[in-house]
């Protein structure tokens, strides 16, 4: 008896080392365990180290936007790019029962759209393994004969308009039918490989169809744009914004990112209230006070991925991470979907149903390498290339010094003589306010105690509507903002004046005299006295030239003397 009862303890010894040998491997993997309270209830969360060879996969259903899957089966698809880690639920969907579903998000695998574009809050991971939560704006342009750039209404999302023009993915599942009148384009290898008319479609393996509906088809043929077989036709996509302005390079060179739900912290501040970030995000269940099960992610100060569920609200999650040093974090699929694994403790929380896709943290045992050539160069528009991706010869030195001091965004580095559009100049405005101060234009903006600006109806953007927050821009009496409009030089002077005042500067001065100076308008004569004064800037000569556009390099220069000018 004394034998076995010393056999039973040595195996209970035994066995409590093997544990604790495993969890010890584990820790020092990077990868931990925590169980703290939050709202009142018992949380989970998984702590990873990231960078090197470390990288997190966001594996679709069956590799369908179409489809819904346990999370055992997503996980298998994440094991052949490398040893699962953990693994958490992922962002929302539509659930149709018997495994169909319908995924809205934006998803980018490998650098490559595989569905969704638009504004979001995202999570994203760089080719080497750096996590990431913004809000962003994604786009996706189709490039033909590297000198047409096609602007698309969706990608894996199907339009009735007659001017519509789509791309569909090989994650687009389901048959595709086309009116008549609409045309139909098999990109594959970088080239049209086929041409159809109306009918019914799915998208081959290896390819992606390009579908035209029959106004897009006119439209086409009118101005000689109609491709045909052989041409080529390269997809790329960007990130054209994001709240950290200084974070969008990351952003064009994120391996793997997907769209989620209501942003809980942003550079370490509780968002989870801030319509600025979730004005979109209207549903009951999920208002920030609405306590539910929840799953989120979160970055911490050192670079680690937090992963993590609770039953709580969003905002008194965003206040645990806070409070924990987390940096930036976002709200996922909750309810019935929360689900969070890692191998050492099996399922901490297990779901209650399928889902559309999930969030794997991987090791691949070496470091990725983003392929050459992947998602070239596009100025934004939709129309013919810019021959000059280059600055003037006379504006190179200073537009080299704006890139340096990250006042000009990757995504506005081309077509350096193209006019250039309201909406993007109230980009350079946020960007130069942000280097200027030191902090988050949000941070800026409530230090003011200004209110986020409701959208105008022509334009949602968030640069746009932060500059409104600030009194920096304004729309038109009917609410609009009119965002494309090429911006003239008294417009620029004007905005550049306003944000001077926003950055406490004493924005008045006698300007110069000009030539034209009864050309000016009444409303912009003292914001063109106080930058011609200052030498933000300068007229063409001895005119202003108050209602002449204003090209991007101008443009460039004038933010680098905003930079140095406005004290």
């Amino acid at each position: 008896m004394k034998q076995k009862r010393l056999w039973v303890r040595c195996a209970v010894a035994a066995g409590a080392l093997c544990a604790a040998l495993m969890t010890s491997a584990w820790a020092a993997s990077g990868v931990i365990t925590d169980s703290p309270s939050i709202g009142g209830n018992r949380a989970h969360l998984v702590y990873a180290q990231m960078g090197g060879s470390r990288s997190v996969e966001i594996p679709l259903a069956e590799g369908s936007v179409f489809r819904a899957a346990g999370v055992d089966a997503l996980m298998a698809r994440a094991k052949t790019q490398g040893t699962v880690l953990a693994a958490l639920n992922g962002t929302y969907f539509t659930e149709y029962g018997n495994g169909n579903a319908r995924l809205y998000a934006t998803i980018l695998h490998d650098g490559v759209l595989q569905n969704g574009i638009g504004e979001g809050n995202m999570l994203g991971v760089t080719w080497d393994g750096k996590p990431y939560i913004d809000r962003v704006t994604y786009g996706t342009k189709v490039i033909l004969n590297g000198e047409y750039e096609l602007g698309l209404w969706g990608v894996n999302a199907y339009y009735n308009d007659a001017k519509s023009i789509v791309l569909l993915t090989p994650q687009y599942t389901k048959a595709v039918t086309v009116p008549a009148g609409g045309s139909v384009f098999t990109l594959k290898n970088g080239a049209i490989a086929a041409v159809s008319g109306a009918g019914s479609y799915n998208v081959p393996v290896g390819a992606n169809l390009l579908v035209y509906n029959a106004g897009a088809v006119a439209e086409a043929k009118k101005y000689s744009s109609y491709p045909a077989v052989g041409t080529s036709a390269v997809v790329s996509t960007h990130a054209t914004a994001c709240k950290r302005s200084a974070d969008l390079a990351a952003w064009n060179n994120m391996k793997n990112v997907m769209s989620g739900g209501r942003m809980l912290l942003q550079n370490g501040y509780n968002v989870a209230r801030d319509a600025s970030y979730n004005s979109t995000i209207t549903e009951a269940k999920q208002t920030p006070d609405y306590v539910s099960s929840r799953a989120f992610v979160a970055t911490m100060k050192d670079g680690r991925l937090v992963l993590g569920t609770a039953t709580a609200s969003m905002y008194q999650i965003a206040e645990y991470l806070r409070g924990a040093g987390a940096v930036n974090a976002m709200g996922l699929d909750g309810g019935a979907s929360t689900a969070l694994y890692t191998p050492q403790t099996g399922y901490l929380v297990s779901p209650g149903r399928q889902i559309s896709c999930a969030i794997v943290l991987v090791d691949q045992g070496t470091a990725d390498v983003k392929p050459a050539g992947l998602n070239p160069a596009w100025s934004g528009g939709t129309g013919p290339l810019a021959d000059a991706n280059e600055p003037s010869d006379w504006a190179v030195g200073t537009v080299a010094r704006g890139k340096t001091l990250g006042l000009i965004p990757d995504w506005l580095q081309y077509q350096y003589q193209s006019n250039l559009t309201r909406q993007e100049f109230c980009v350079l405005i946020v960007t130069l306010i942000e280097k200027k101060t030191g902090q988050s234009i949000d941070a800026f903006r409530n230090a003011k105690g200004k209110a986020y600006a409701g959208a105008f109806t022509d334009s949602a953007d968030w640069y746009v509507r932060e500059c409104a927050s600030l009194g920096i821009v304004t729309g038109g009496g009917d609410g609009r903002f009119e965002p494309r409009a090429v911006l003239t030089r008294e417009q620029a002077a004007t905005i550049l004046q306003r944000t001077a005042v926003a950055l406490g500067a004493s924005a008045n001065g006698a300007g110069k005299t000009f030539t034209d100076a009864a050309s000016i308008s009444d409303w912009a004569k003292g914001a063109v006295d106080y930058v011609t004064a200052v030498g933000i800037m300068n007229g063409d000569g001895a005119a202003f030239q108050p209602a002449q556009t204003f090209t991007r390099e101008q443009a460039y220069i004038t933010m680098v003397n905003a930079y140095d000018k406005i004290k």
